[in-house]
């Protein structure tokens, strides 16, 4: 692999690597929760990711809302494998 070729292959895993980082707001759609209880495993689940400070989830709509600090940005990435141990699916929208 040239110099060129090298470089330009880091700036790509350093802008993918930027995109899976969010502070503020981020929404996500989860497949596969059928009541309350679906709900609340997501949310105690998600919760335990350091520099959340709410999470919203809604069954009916499927939908889930994370807020984090500004100044702790939260990889998008750590939400998804947290619902995944819930036994849901995850995208950030």
């Amino acid at each position: 692999m040239n110099l060129k070729a090298f470089l330009l292959l880091g700036i790509a895993v350093l802008i993918l690597s930027e995109r899976d980082v969010f502070a503020g707001t981020q929404n996500f759609k989860v497949d596969g929760m059928h009541c309350e209880a679906c709900e609340k495993s997501i949310q105690k689940e998600v919760k335990k990711i350091p520099g959340v400070t709410d999470v919203n989830v809604d069954h009916k709509t499927g939908s889930l809302t994370v807020k984090s600090k500004d100044e702790t940005p939260v990889k998008a990435s750590e939400i998804i494998e947290a619902v995944k141990r819930s036994g849901f699916a995850a995208k950030a929208n």
